[in-house]
């Protein structure tokens, strides 16, 4: 496994699932294994603090 910057993802395969957790509001898996990274979800993982 090797860590790859949020820029640089696009178009890889995640190989586990991404939890995100928002403190008394949302505790869940945002992007399941095997979801091929958008260009899109790039704000949203940075959010994530990925």
């Amino acid at each position: 496994m090797k860590e790859v910057s949020v820029y640089d993802a696009v178009g890889k395969v995640l190989i586990h699932d991404l939890t995100q957790i928002i403190p008394g509001e949302y505790k869940g898996s945002r992007f399941k294994k095997g979801h091929v990274i958008r260009e899109e979800d790039i704000e949203l993982l940075l959010k994530m603090g990925k």
